[in-house]
């Protein structure tokens, strides 16, 4: 049998055992549990958002890398395309160095513009196409059967009479090369059209409303 003393000590050892609260082990475990899916998916949040982010900059690298290279292009096209525009304008609005240019260095020019004009295309918007082919329609006439060349929209004795160039052409050969139109008001404003989309696709700002047409032309001789 136990003591009294015995007796007491153990009930007291059960009270404690008994009064005092079980641990929250749930409560616990969800906290860690918390803990660690924060601690991997930070790095994982800060993978997914520096990947995104560096990919939207090669975007716009790209981007930017692609506009250059297109207006690069567009500039060396104007370098070729230039000179020959302004020859075919003087040729048909007698002004300039018109008088050193014969019919055959038109139609060859024409044939240089419009390979140049085709080849570079894809760098350009269609307005510019647009305006260009409206130049060509008012400097040049379409040939008429297969093979034979487009007759330049101009009068072809003004032409043969200032002619600076030796040429073995006869008048009859000269005369054929042309569509006797007097068609310099459109070939004019056409001209200037295609300057200004020209102008606009290489981001500059040019007044063209400081040329005016020249009223007369020469008299044939």
């Amino acid at each position: 049998m136990l003591g009294k003393n015995e007796h007491r000590e153990t009930n007291t050892r059960v009270s404690r055992t008994t009064i005092e609260p079980p641990p929250e082990k749930g409560v616990w475990n969800s906290l860690e549990v918390v803990k660690i899916l924060v601690a991997l998916l930070t790095p994982i949040a800060i993978f997914v958002f520096t990947k995104q982010t560096n990919e939207k900059l090669d975007q716009n690298n790209k981007l930017l890398h692609n506009n250059n290279r297109v207006f690069e292009n567009r500039q060396a096209f104007y370098d070729k395309v230039g000179t020959l525009l302004n020859d075919l304008y003087c040729y048909h609005i007698y002004v300039g160095h018109w008088k050193d240019i014969t019919p055959l260095d038109i139609i060859k020019k024409k044939r240089i513009l419009d390979q140049i004009v085709y080849t570079y295309s894809p760098y350009f918007d269609t307005p510019f196409k647009s305006a260009y082919d409206a130049f060509m329609t008012a400097t040049f006439k379409p040939y008429q059967k297969m093979g034979g060349d487009a007759k330049i929209r101009s009068e072809y004795k003004v032409h043969f009479d200032y002619c600076k160039k030796d040429s073995s052409m006869k008048e009859t050969e000269f005369a054929e090369m042309f569509s006797e139109e007097d068609n310099r008001t459109q070939v004019f404003n056409t001209y200037f059209s295609l300057l200004k989309e020209i102008a606009k696709e290489l981001n500059l700002t040019v007044d063209y409303s400081i040329y005016k047409m020249p009223d007369q032309k020469p008299d044939p001789k």
